[in-house]
């Protein structure tokens, strides 16, 4: 039986002699002859130092090659030159989220900083310049006529600044979807994005073109990620199974033309929302072909407070929820016990790991994703979110988000707490140690302002969610009782960035306090109620002591969380967890073995196949 991963290399490497060295990205363009150019295919792998740790890029002429990969502090972005043997960081990027674009001359980058910053290097005479604040990381696309696309906090506009800096423009406002991975047209006159169709990036998506004169959007196809158009005319794109069809396209009026012709079967697509695959415009492809999951991998790590590393289970490996990036884990009261969502191949479930190398053991089966857990305040029961659909409460294909309860060790059936109508929207759960409140977070979609707000319960006084904080222009989230029940810590973006306050509990309205000063996010109160922990906008742990119940000291910082620690760049949640002795249980991503053996496969003059293929 031929598996996927045979068929992928069938195509990709004719023979094992086609194969070239590790590093040997090296051919450049092939040479202009009547004939058309043969296609020459190789595999590009690299060196641990040098490793694939997120998106790539190959230039407009095809001759280089950049990519995110390992930094002093995580990562940043490395260039692979085709007449070099070694990969090199790109001085000025360490800070870079891994999202870039190239140049139409090839000759410069765009990317956006871990500071929300849209900055331009030249790759010849370095020195990242910042064109506009605010940008966020959901894509950058650089246009022939001399302007950037990037996408602002929010997820749903797109903008456009000139390459010499100036003031923004708007180009498109999405009412409540975010639109993403915006993608250059030859000649400037449209671009191409991606369309969030549903509650969460990943889960429904659609092609879509933008009339750069009239700004008006129109929907070219759906069930696709992205796409890149070719110089032979066609429009080449990857569904969320990983499949890569093509479609005769008129990049002047952003039309498709008859059927699409099926050209891959296995190319990766992390999360389901970013593929594996770059297209120059001299014709040459760069794919990652799909033989694993592209999901990254992690392993739970232990980081005291002056960022010391100490592994939990080195044997154990694990892949977070796929719907929605609704990572999130929780030590048991006791300190033994982990509860975690993941992803088994299948289905996104809650589990529960003994720590710390006893089994791991599922605790959810249904087959809609669960995420989340919280525990319960009798520390044997769980709460999680799944977005199973009730009928009655939900519309059929909605994308619901209900709080249910199971037994720890697994056993019985999970209990829906919130059946109403209007509570199929909770994203966050917090319960106070003495079981009276129950704290709630609903709505938002990923990388979109506003929606999110706060409510709580008073356990056998409520019969429904009390709003809380809520307002409607901007996100409360990432909610956080004190252990004593008196104060409640938040994320809100009312300053025009993510801030961390504290606000007296239940009755909030008594007074607040902003605690971060240069961005914050990811609250967490310490086991003794003490300190409060955040995240600041620099990525680094800082400690806020919170002595007498009520003063609140200057924060310091503990440790920088490289970009290996899991904390997404737009979180709305505190995916980690704190233990009794002050050390922080993180996720840090690894790369497994099979993971790594994956290289690239570069195709020249793939056009040229491509071509004969449309024909036949």
């Amino acid at each position: 039986m031929q598996t996927r991963a045979n068929r992928i290399w069938q195509w990709a490497i004719p023979a094992l002699a086609a194969l070239l060295a590790v590093g040997a990205f090296a051919a450049g363009r092939t040479t202009r002859s009547a004939a058309p150019p043969a296609v020459q295919r190789y595999a590009l792998s690299l060196p641990a130092s040098q490793e694939l740790l997120g998106f790539f890029a190959i230039a407009p002429d095809g001759l280089s090659l950049v990519y995110s990969g390992p930094g002093p502090t995580g990562t940043q972005l490395w260039l692979k030159r085709h007449d070099r043997a070694d990969a090199e960081p790109i001085a000025g990027t360490e800070n870079a989220t891994g999202i870039f674009a190239f140049s139409p001359d090839s000759r410069s980058i765009a990317f956006v900083s871990r500071q929300r910053q849209l900055r331009k290097l030249s790759l010849a005479a370095g020195g990242a310049v910042t064109l506009t604040d605010s940008a966020n990381s959901s894509g950058v696309a650089w246009l022939d006529d001399g302007h950037i696309v990037f996408g602002r906090m929010g997820g749903r506009t797109l903008w456009r600044v000139a390459e010499t800096g100036g003031t923004p423009e708007l180009l498109l406002a999405m009412d409540s979807v975010p639109a993403i991975l915006p993608q250059a047209l030859p000649g400037s006159r449209a671009l191409l994005f991606t369309l969030c169709a549903s509650s969460a990036c990943g889960v429904r998506q659609e092609l879509w073109a933008l009339d750069l004169s009239t700004r008006t959007p129109r929907r070219l196809m759906a069930a696709v990620t992205t796409a890149a158009y070719a110089s032979s005319g066609q429009l080449v794109f990857v569904r969320r199974d990983g499949t890569m069809a093509a479609m005769a396209f008129d990049p002047r009026t952003a039309t498709l033309r008859g059927a699409a012709v099926p050209v891959l079967d296995s190319v990766a697509v992390a999360g389901g929302v970013y593929p594996g695959f770059s297209l120059s415009r001299t014709g040459t492809l760069v794919v990652l072909p799909g033989i694993v999951d592209a999901a990254p991998s992690y392993q739970m790590v232990w980081l005291d407070r002056n960022g010391r590393e100490a592994a939990v289970d080195s044997s154990w490996t694990f892949k977070m929820v796929n719907y929605g990036g609704n990572a999130g884990w929780a030590l048991s009261p006791d300190g033994t016990r982990l509860a975690v969502g993941l992803f088994s191949g299948t289905d996104d479930d809650v589990w529960l790991k003994r720590l710390p190398a006893g089994p791991l053991s599922r605790v959810s089966f249904d087959s809609a994703s669960e995420f989340r857990p919280r525990w319960m305040p009798d520390g044997r029961t769980l709460s999680f979110t799944s977005n199973r659909v009730i009928p009655g409460v939900d519309a059929p294909g909605s994308q619901p988000a209900h709080l249910y309860a199971r037994a720890a060790d697994g056993t019985g059936s999970d209990s829906l707490l919130l059946p109403q109508r209007g509570a199929g929207s909770v994203f966050e759960a917090a319960w106070s140690r003495d079981g009276q409140w129950l704290v709630l977070r609903a709505g938002g979609i990923i990388d979109q302002l506003g929606g999110r707000d706060i409510s709580v319960m008073h356990l056998g006084v409520d019969t429904a969610p009390v709003p809380l904080l809520a307002s409607r222009q901007f996100d409360e989230s990432a909610a956080a009782l004190s252990p004593d029940g008196r104060w409640i810590a938040y994320q809100s973006n009312e300053s025009g960035r993510p801030e961390i306050y504290i606000r007296p509990f239940p009755a909030v309205d008594a007074s607040k306090r902003q605690v971060s000063v240069s961005g914050g996010a990811a609250p967490l109160w310490s086991q003794s109620g003490r300190e409060l922990f955040y995240v600041n906008g620099n990525r680094d742990m800082v400690a806020v002591p919170f002595t007498d119940g009520s003063t609140v000291g200057d924060g310091k910082v503990l440790f920088h969380m490289n970009d290996l620690y899991y904390l997404t760049p737009t979180e709305n949640y505190t995916p980690f967890d704190v233990g009794a002795d002050g050390r922080f249980i993180m996720a840090r991503r690894v790369a497994t073995r099979a993971e790594a053996a994956v290289p690239m496969v570069v195709a020249q003059s793939w056009t040229t196949e491509l071509e004969a293929r449309m024909k036949k």
